[in-house]
């Protein structure tokens, strides 16, 4: 995206990162009323924890990326979901149920080291066998494997809406979430064209995307339960993509 006055520069380069920055602060704030829930209670209820730690995880990616790239919008943005990512998932992980928790520690391991070892390659071992082209690769592999995870991370919400259109009840789909999804993903989207990166712009597109869907399947089908199942215990189950999973681990 090209801006031809300074004031353009300016919008998309400075003030529309700076407002992703507060609507994904916004987002990652969101389960902390569940996650105090369930510490004074010492009961995990129907809140699924998996999500805190998908995110935390993917976020070390980002903030490897965002050092290669000097980029400090990427790198603020995603060291707050590292650092609350972490609190939220450690909080509540003593009170879930045993499978659940070696799946987080299982998932949070994998893509720690994967995160890591790209890294390493990145900063150490192509800088030094390829000079003139390594700091090119680095940035294409690390910026891969980031939109793989949000590849994954995107699409669990697939599952959420098939359930819906199956059973005809949107009950499960918290609409300020998903507008807020499509906000800040289409903020990202915008600061991404702006400088160029495909690995910032077409994860954060398709974010946008999924959330656009959300409302409007939410929309179509209206929800039977709301009152039970629009609370945000519910909401961080579904944003999993795993709530049929979740409830067979819970009952165990």
């Amino acid at each position: 995206m090209n801006c031809e006055t300074q004031a353009c520069h300016i919008a998309f380069s400075y003030v529309v990162p700076s407002i992703g920055l507060c609507t994904a602060l916004g987002m990652y704030l969101a389960p902390l009323p569940a996650v105090r829930r369930v510490c004074k209670d010492q009961d995990i209820g129907s809140l699924n924890p998996f999500p805190f730690a998908v995110n935390a995880t993917n976020s070390i990616s980002w903030i490897i990326y965002a050092l290669l790239k000097q980029d400090y919008f990427i790198f603020f943005t995603n060291f707050m979901g590292y650092t609350l990512g972490t609190y939220e998932t450690l909080s509540v992980l003593t009170y879930a149920p045993r499978r659940l928790q070696t799946r987080i520690i299982q998932t949070w391991l994998a893509i720690t080291c994967t995160a890591f070892l790209t890294g390493i390659v990145c900063f150490a071992i192509l800088p030094q066998t390829l000079p003139t082209t390594g700091a090119s690769i680095a940035n294409t592999l690390m910026g891969s494997i980031n939109t793989a995870f949000l590849v994954l991370l995107y699409g669990a919400p697939l599952t959420t809406m098939y359930n819906v259109v199956k059973t005809r009840d949107s009950s499960s789909i918290n609409l300020p979430l998903a507008v807020a999804s499509i906000v800040n993903g289409g903020l990202w989207f915008i600061y991404g064209m702006t400088i160029g990166d495909p690995f910032v712009w077409a994860p954060n597109g398709a974010g946008a995307v999924m959330g656009v869907l959300q409302v409007v399947v939410k929309i179509l089908f209206r929800g039977r339960r709301e009152s039970d199942t629009d609370s945000i215990e519910t909401v961080v189950a579904v944003e999993s993509g795993d709530v049929d999973g979740w409830e067979k681990e819970h009952a165990v």
